[in-house]
């Protein structure tokens, strides 16, 4: 598995397991930074919205979100 999958299948995890639709992409980063210290994971998470069919990227005057769906 690469890692922009493994950072997909805990993106997909984490939203189903707190039943959300999106989450800010620091919020998602701050979760995970122990475990994958080496990954950027803000960057993968953005092209994530960008790229994959099944999330986009929405952004407010603070933040940045990731919404599945």
């Amino acid at each position: 598995m690469t890692t922009r999958g493994l950072v997909k299948e805990l993106l997909i995890a984490y939203l189903n397991s707190r039943r959300l639709k999106y989450v800010s992409i620091s919020e998602f980063k701050k979760e995970y930074t122990t475990q994958l210290p080496k990954v950027d994971i803000y960057r993968i998470v953005y092209g994530l919205g960008l790229q994959d069919p099944m999330f986009r990227i929405e952004k407010d005057e603070d933040s940045t979100y990731v919404v599945m769906g």
